[in-house]
């Protein structure tokens, strides 16, 4: 197993994405956003110009999980975990498919997704490359709880919520 820190290239990753897709290399993400998320998450990256690839010969066009806490939802290349684990999400995905690439390479700015999608491959033959990304770090670090709370008040207060 592989750690990595990266420092933050968020320009770059358009271009590093689709040079990867044009190999024909299976990129997915897998979000810890709720199914509900789907569209408005993939509106999203969609107008970053960020899409993903998986071979269709693996995937339906939607595709849903069924795991011990909440069903998940494959849309768009993206797998959408809710509360689930992210390692127990992935090699259940892996297994509906039968498709067991040779080597995963799974970023992700929290270590202890890192670690769940690795437990999860031990028992497989896949290699698995964890990455941890550090690029919002900055930003999780400098969090104002007090401050997020009023401004989330005075947003309600402004909508009518």
């Amino acid at each position: 197993m592989t750690f990595k820190y990266i420092p933050p290239k968020e320009t770059h990753l358009t271009t590093i994405i689709n040079n990867i897709i044009k190999q024909y290399i299976n990129v997915i993400a897998l979000t810890s956003r709720g199914m509900f998320l789907a569209e408005r998450t993939h509106e999203q990256l969609k107008s970053l110009n960020i899409t993903f690839f998986m071979d269709h010969n693996f995937t339906q066009k939607d595709l849903i999980l069924y795991l011990s806490q909440n069903p998940c939802l494959y849309r768009h290349g993206i797998i959408f975990t809710g509360n689930n684990d992210k390692g127990e999400t992935l090699l259940s995905f892996l297994k509906t498919l039968n498709y067991y690439p040779k080597k995963i390479i799974f970023i992700d700015d929290k270590m202890y997704h890192i670690r769940s999608v690795e437990a999860a491959l031990q028992n497989t033959n896949i290699e698995y490359i964890g990455i941890r990304y550090t690029g919002c770090d900055h930003y999780i670090n400098h969090f104002n709880a007090t401050k997020a709370d009023i401004q989330l008040q005075l947003f309600k207060q402004l909508h009518g919520i």
